[in-house]
């Protein structure tokens, strides 16, 4: 996340030098960002498995205005500015959002930047820019292709957008949460975006800005959280308040998918003055909750005197199995402040979801699970070869417990100002193995593995051969094949080009061709 309100940082996870602690490398690594920053993403936008860094900027376009930045990583603990020479400019006063997906299928990572707002449709201010779509070119340069993918003009107070496929068609389809008016729904049609926010039912209005993607039922679609403000004292600011959205897959399949607002049913209508918001699973017992930070700051207080926004504590809501929610005030949230993104991700790598939040004015947070009992649990990180996008966003992993079946995504972007981590956490409860892994790539095939063990970090590997996933075939990759031969269930699966694991000859054969 970008540390919006202070100078951006970049912090080193000590975790592999045996410390729970963090160091700023912020000038070590290269890094030099001014500007006021939003948004902050890592990801690989040239495939050679080191994670780049896209910062987002607001730039009103004048010769003192501060543009948005590229960082391309060494792979040494540095990066280099490659923002000069890129084509990549958004252009807007606010930038309230970013996502990155592979919109056009041709193996590499786009962007596609939000911005509130150009032509006045909130009450309070109107600022220049639009929403832009810029199409990776390869070499660090990027084209805005906004008019030619149908999504030139967007120019109302857009936040967070969510690129990924809803629809299982292997085109990355486009969820935009908008302040002041209706949500955005676009359909991909071969790299064009349909507009289709009233067909699948996804126009709820009011103040959307933090948007999560789940399959928090477990029916198998995709369905969307947004956050709203809910506060009896707003109607006197001059607007409407909603409350949050929970949309929820009505339709029984990805294809032609319709939504229904089932946020008060579910019981998460009320996150305050909500913002970055994920769905986690707090305990691993496999049901997805939600978390959500708040805050405005005293300028409201200052115009609704009675306004019940103000100091709340980060919102937890718990899954009780059956979709439904209530909340939880855990002790260890965070206080109450003006929080804006929220990240989940395990920082310990302990096996449970830890949570990251920025502040306004205020220190960042890092709030470690430390919740008891804790189920089993999975972690799965995927690594794609030539022709695809390295870290495989834009797939879904599943896994299979009895007659159960979880999805989890691998995005770009989500909650809100912030990135998430490209890798599927799943608690399985109280399960010791996984009966079926199954990975859809983004391409839409799909590979399965059975009997799969859990409590580790699995990394899977589409590049033939590379059964030691690192992206390279060595030797290395023979001593995992072996334990895989022999079903070593600590041992990564090999790649979906191995051949099924009984075929032990046919998995030789063109082991031995990989490694040539």
């Amino acid at each position: 996340l970008a540390n919006q309100g202070h100078t951006s940082r970049l912090f080193r996870n000590n975790l592999e030098m045996g410390a729970r602690t963090f160091t700023d490398v912020t000038a070590a690594a290269g890094i030099d960002i001014d500007g006021i920053s939003r948004v902050a993403h890592f990801a690989d936008l040239d495939n050679d498995g080191w994670l780049d860094i896209v910062v987002i900027n607001d730039d009103d376009g004048t010769a003192n205005a501060s543009p948005s930045r590229i960082f391309q990583n060494n792979g040494d603990g540095t990066f280099s500015d490659r923002t000069a020479g890129a084509g990549f400019r958004p252009f807007g006063y606010l930038h309230c959002g970013a996502t990155l997906a592979d919109f056009d299928r041709d193996g590499l990572l786009d962007i596609y930047v939000t911005v509130w707002v150009r032509k006045g449709t909130a009450p309070l201010a109107t600022f220049p820019g639009e929403n832009q779509l810029y199409r990776n070119l390869g070499d660090f340069t990027f084209e805005d292709v906004s008019t030619q993918a149908g999504l030139a003009g967007v120019s109302i107070d857009c936040f967070t957008p969510i690129m990924h496929d809803f629809n299982a068609d292997g085109w990355p389809d486009l969820f935009v949460a908008v302040d002041y008016a209706e949500d955005l729904f676009y359909w991909n049609v071969a790299g064009v975006f349909v507009e289709a926010s009233s067909n699948t039912n996804t126009m709820h209005t009011g103040n959307d800005m933090g948007a999560a993607l789940a399959d928090f039922d477990d029916d198998g679609d995709l369905d969307i959280y947004t956050t709203n403000i809910t506060d009896p004292g707003v109607p006197g600011f001059g607007f409407p308040t909603d409350g949050n959205c929970l949309y929820v897959n009505s339709s029984g399949a990805e294809e032609g998918a319709s939504y229904a607002d089932e946020a008060a049913n579910r019981g998460v209508f009320d996150t305050y003055w909500g913002w970055g918001v994920s769905f986690i699973d707090v305990e691993n017992d496999g049901n997805l909750d939600i978390i959500a930070a708040n805050g405005m700051d005293e300028y409201v207080e200052f115009l609704i005197p009675d306004s019940q926004i103000l100091d709340r504590p980060t919102v937890l809501f718990e899954n009780d199995g059956t979709g439904a929610f209530a909340r939880n005030n855990a002790p260890g949230l965070a206080p109450g402040e003006d929080s804006r993104p929220l990240v989940v991700f395990d920082y310990d790598r302990d096996g449970d979801q830890d949570v990251l939040i920025g502040n306004l004015a205020q220190p960042v947070r890092l709030l470690e699970n430390t919740s008891s009992p804790q189920g089993h649990w999975l972690d799965v990180r995927l690594v794609q070869g030539e022709g695809g996008v390295r870290d495989a966003i834009g797939a879904t992993v599943s896994v299979r417990l009895a007659d159960v079946t979880k999805r989890r995504e691998i995005l770009c972007g989500g909650s809100y100002l912030a990135g998430v981590q490209a890798e599927a956490h799943f608690g399985v409860g109280e399960s010791t193995v996984v009966d079926e892994l199954t990975i859809r790539w983004p391409d839409g095939e799909t590979v399965t593995y059975s009997d799969v063990g859990v409590d580790r970090f699995l990394t899977i590997s589409r590049i033939p051969g590379d059964c030691y996933p690192d992206g390279v075939v060595d030797g290395r990759d023979i001593e995992n094949f072996v334990k895989a031969l022999l079903n070593d269930v600590n041992v990564d699966p090999c790649d979906s080009d191995m051949g099924s694991p009984g075929d032990v000859p046919q998995r030789l054969q063109r082991f031995i061709e990989s490694l040539l």
